[in-house]
């Protein structure tokens, strides 16, 4: 199957990946930015809670919200801390996680999520924004090819 789309859309395209692939880095950075000055240590997954969020208090509907709860240590002390997750991944009681805490304070900490997501979504708009200069090229050869070609009048 064939399908065509006009030079204009694809550009158009390629302008959403650029700018995709800009929020994403800056997102980055931020975060990178923001943990520069926490600590890692080595958290434990403890459980994975599932709470029923009805939207009484928010007037939306229901969501099934998941928490994964995370155990790590520091100068021998223990902490829990607990991330809400989006994405249903297997995650098996006992896996470890990088967390990351500030040295002043080791209960508050930072989810490596924002800077995990934008890696991910940089690498994917990346991907669509290099098909789209492809297929912008494909198109321009194509044009090319076609004004080269001598018109034969009959």
């Amino acid at each position: 199957m064939i399908v065509s789309v006009d030079k204009k859309t694809l550009k158009l395209i390629l302008v959403i990946c650029i700018l995709a692939v800009s929020v994403c880095a800056v997102t980055g950075i931020n975060e990178l930015i923001k943990t520069a000055d926490y600590m890692q240590a080595d958290g434990i997954l403890l459980s994975i809670d599932r709470y029923v969020d009805t939207g009484l208090n928010n007037y939306s509907g229901t969501q099934v919200i998941r928490y994964k709860k995370y155990s790590y240590i520091v100068n021998d002390k223990e902490y829990i801390c607990q991330y809400r997750t989006y994405l249903l991944f297997k995650s098996k009681i006992g896996s470890h996680k990088k967390i990351y805490y500030l040295s002043s304070d080791p209960r508050k900490v930072r989810d490596e999520f924002k800077i995990k997501t934008s890696i991910a979504g940089g690498i994917f708009f990346t991907f669509f924004g290099v098909m789209m200069l492809l297929f912008i090229r494909k198109s321009n050869e194509e044009t090319m090819g076609y004004q080269k070609q001598p018109k034969i009048k009959i």
